[in-house]
């Protein structure tokens, strides 16, 4: 059975986000990628009232979706780079 994860990020703001992707496309593209073959099904990037990111994932495991946050490297930086300044 298949999992939903909701993280909500108080210390981003999802326009710093997007622009880094804009930024760089390849980027979001080699996450979603890399996500997928870890067992991401689904993926929603939105915004709360406050502009902070809100993500809503469907894996096909918690296990699956906690090693992907730990591991990926290029969304530590995305979230490093939509801090609140």
């Amino acid at each position: 059975m298949s999992v939903i994860v909701t993280i909500e990020m108080p210390g981003l703001q999802v326009d710093k986000l997007m622009e880094s992707f804009q930024t760089d496309p390849e980027r979001q593209k080699r996450i979603s990628e890399d996500g997928r073959r870890q067992g991401a099904i689904h993926h929603l990037i939105a915004a709360s009232d406050d502009g902070t990111v809100v993500v809503v994932d469907e894996w096909d495991s918690r296990e699956n979706c906690e090693r992907f946050l730990a591991n990926q490297e290029e969304i530590k930086a995305a979230m490093s780079e939509s801090e609140r300044k």
